[in-house]
């Protein structure tokens, strides 16, 4: 079956690699809210600065409110710091050329580049990884390419394409599987 490629917007860029930061984590159950949750962020930067400035204001009433602005700005920066290093990290991602398409087999995947195709069978993967709609194929620990289930052409040829992955080097979030009926 045919796939084109659809190389992640940075909102699912972004997604894609907190799932991944918490799925290496297996003390961590907490799936991300969204992709740019912006209310957690500020929720994140407003307890801070609350809860700094009571601790500072119990150590001495007049000098808090001076502690708090300090918190207030070095919980920000924090912040701003690690949406700089996602931008930066996706910038280099979209840098780089992308696969046209993919041609998916029972036995493994043809990937498209222009003028040239790259066949993989499905064990010479390092790592197969379910991440939301994504389906990560990684080459080696650190490259992988995207391919959206979205662009399937519909929920058989998903489950289709599902049944054709090998177990051993799968990476699955606990119940994905159940959610969507695949065995």
């Amino acid at each position: 079956m045919n796939v084109p490629s659809s190389p992640p917007t940075f909102a699912e860029y972004q997604l894609i690699h907190q799932t991944q930061q918490h799925q290496r984590n297996p003390d961590r159950l907490r799936k991300p809210d969204t992709s740019d949750s912006w209310k957690k962020k500020v929720q994140l930067w407003l307890t801070f600065t609350v809860s700094s400035g009571i601790i500072s204001w119990s150590a001495g009433p007049k000098k808090w409110l001076g502690w708090a602005l300090l918190a207030a700005i070095f919980t920000g920066l924090g912040l701003l710091h690690q949406w700089w290093e996602y931008r930066k990290a996706y910038r280099q991602f979209a840098a780089h050329l992308h696969p046209t398409g993919y041609l998916v087999r029972p036995k493994g995947v043809e990937v498209q580049w222009p003028g040239k195709t790259v066949y993989y069978r499905w064990m010479d993967f390092y790592r197969l990884q379910l991440i939301g709609e994504w389906l990560l194929l990684y080459t080696s620990v650190e490259d992988c390419y995207y391919l959206a289930l979205t662009d399937l052409p519909d929920a058989e040829a998903r489950q289709t394409l599902l049944s054709w992955l090998p177990a051993d080097n799968l990476v699955v979030p606990p119940g994905w599987l159940a959610d969507r009926e695949v065995a």
